[in-house]
């Protein structure tokens, strides 16, 4: 906090003239909490990290400097009764109290915090929250929601005779789910399966779950949830609206691309140059680079070889110095999570003694930078990344995140810390997105229901992405009535038809979903036909410019399957376990040719 000293002195100041004013506790006490919010607020604006609520700095600042548990209890209370303040000597000794504890622990002032434990008992009336076990990950059947209790009555899917009360009302835990709750509430989602991420559970039974992942079957790809994350505020406006875009054609794009082309050469290939893969540039996108003029194509190949040579420093030093080796890399591997309901592909993907590195290439700059130097949206990406690598290898392995940006001359790889407090806003914003589709999936009226949604965030949908709403709504305004119907029944169809992808349609045996790779036991898959297992590598090609795999039946594969050539699926090791795919990098592959071995 040295950073602030003037900030700091006018604090000091306002708490001496506040005691000595002749304010009654009720003016005291919205001054205190006007300061509390303020010094919360500044605080944690030093870390250039974009909170979307107080309860986030908040929970930053505990983490990050350290603050008991009955201290963070009562600042998260304070921060709590702020909307309802009565006024009475209980709630002026919470934010005195509150106070105290602030400039002791992050200001380091000297503070007299002996009423610290006396206030918490009272606070907790006397019966004292008694942690008896934790759990990293329950997976249960939300059935009804009590709002005023905020509690949820659910089962656990794995004891189905096992009905519990999950609870989300405590303040330095999960009080900030109660707006994901309700609005999932008010669109009619449950009952529905659920996802309780390291959860706390008391001596009475009841479940206090950190992070609640709503239909964690439901993949959601780790760009989409990221770019709501945007410079100036986070909303879910770009994810709605790019399911009626068109996949975009510009120089930046291009670049992007053929920058990851670079990289992926030279982790392997780390001596090349740009003179030798100049041939193969004009093939990865011939048609979007004839789009572009003779004088255009000068340019982009004068960027390409900036982006080149960047990328090869950080490659051939720059890896090294953060224990990445190229015998330990993948590049780009796909990853499922159904304990937090994402899956991604990572640009780079480093797994050693010394734990998983993961790098993800940006060929921009970093606009608006936070105190790590990364975009909002990039930083979040990295954090979900780091949520997906932790699913699938356990939270043993230690990880690190790195964003490798290609345009800058200097500092190219910048690390990206993953925060915990961010990391569960961006499983609020991936709930967000489930909520948003199942909604429109009842909805009459997409405009109407994309209308309400802009309006109520006008102020923060800017630049391209206002340009953009405002194309779909005029598309719409030139429709009749009998289009307008035809459109929507159409768009509800499409979307009940990606439900039935990701999901499946339960007792159909021909409609599985892509959850029926982890859902499904092996004996289920043959019965269906939907697997072709026990496979043996008979020829690896994966080393070859088009990379190829000859697999070889055993005499425990499926006899019989449904798989056709030009078919597309995953390759995944096998394991004797049920949801074997979710433990390990997946590849997916189309079928060249098939005979009876």
């Amino acid at each position: 906090m040295q950073s602030l000293p003037q900030f700091i002195s006018s604090v000091r100041k306002f708490r001496s003239r506040l005691e000595a004013s002749g304010f009654d506790s009720g003016q005291r006490l919205i001054k205190l909490h006007q300061l509390f919010t303020l010094l919360v607020t500044t605080i944690s604006d030093e870390s250039k990290v974009q909170f979307t609520s107080v309860f986030a700095r908040l929970s930053y600042l505990i983490s990050f400097y350290n603050i008991p548990y009955k201290e963070s209890y009562i600042l998260h209370t304070f921060r709590k009764r702020g909307a309802t303040i009565h006024g009475d000597d209980q709630d002026l000794r919470i934010g005195q109290v509150a106070i105290g504890i602030i400039m002791a622990y992050i200001i380091e002032e000297v503070e007299d915090l002996s009423d610290t434990p006396d206030l918490y008992r009272s606070l907790t009336k006397g019966a004292d929250y008694k942690k008896v076990l934790f759990k990293r990950e329950v997976r249960v059947f939300l059935k009804s929601v009590f709002l005023k209790d905020k509690q949820i009555e659910a089962q656990l899917c794995d004891e189905p005779f096992d009905t519990i009360i999950v609870s989300y009302n405590r303040p330095d835990k999960n009080e900030d789910y109660a707006e994901i709750i309700e609005k999932a509430n008010d669109a009619g989602l449950f009952p529905l399966t659920a996802n309780l991420v390291d959860v706390e559970i008391d001596n009475e039974r009841v479940y206090y779950p950190s992070t609640i992942v709503l239909e964690p079957d439901y993949m959601y790809d780790v760009t989409s949830i990221s770019e709501c994350f945007g410079p100036f505020a986070n909303h879910q406006a770009g994810y709605l609206i790019r399911k009626f875009q068109k996949k975009p054609v510009s120089k930046a794009i291009l670049i992007g691309n053929i920058s990851n082309f670079f990289l992926d050469q030279l982790v392997y290939s780390p001596k090349g140059n740009f003179e030798d893969f100049v041939s193969q540039i004009f093939s990865l996108d011939p048609l979007g680079i004839a789009l572009l003029s003779d004088q255009e194509v000068r340019e982009v190949m004068v960027l390409l070889e900036n982006h080149f040579n960047h990328i090869k420093d950080v490659v051939v030093e720059g890896l090294q110095k953060i224990n990445i080796e190229p015998k330990d890399c993948q590049i780009e591997p796909a990853f499922y999570s159904n304990k937090y309901g994402v899956q991604g592909r990572l640009d780079l993907l480093s797994l050693n003694d010394h734990g998983a590195s993961i790098v993800e290439l940006k060929s921009g700059s970093a606009f608006r930078p936070n105190s790590y130097g990364l975009s909002n949206n990039h930083y979040h990406q990295t954090l979900l990344y780091d949520l997906l690598i932790e699913s699938v290898y356990g939270s043993k392995v230690k990880r690190n995140n790195f964003i490798l940006y290609s345009k800058e001359s200097t500092n190219q790889l910048r690390f990206a810390p993953a925060l915990k407090v961010e990391q569960r806003e961006a499983i609020k914003e991936r709930n967000l997105l489930y909520i948003h589709d199942r909604t429109l999936l009842v909805h009459e009226d997409f405009v109407s229901y994309y209308q309400e949604y802009t309006s109520k965030h006008a102020n923060n949908i800017k630049g391209f992405l206002r340009t953009d709403l405002n194309a779909f709504f005029k598309a719409f305004k030139t429709l009749d009535e009998i289009e307008r119907i035809y459109v929507n029944l159409f768009l509800k169809f499409t979307l009940r038809e990606l439900f039935i992808n990701k999901l499946g349609n339960e007792g159909s045996e021909r409609s599985t979903g892509l959850a029926a790779l982890w859902l499904q036991d092996l004996e289920t898959k043959k019965e269906q036909f939907n697997i072709i297992n026990h496979l043996e590598i008979e020829e690896n090609g994966c080393a070859a410019p088009d990379p190829f795999i000859r697999l070889k039946l055993s005499e425990h594969s499926a006899v019989l399957s449904n798989f056709r050539v030009g078919d597309l699926g995953v390759l995944y090791p096998h394991q004797d376990v049920k949801g074997a795919i979710l433990k390990q990098q997946v590849f997916k592959a189309t079928i060249l040719s098939m005979d009876e071995e």
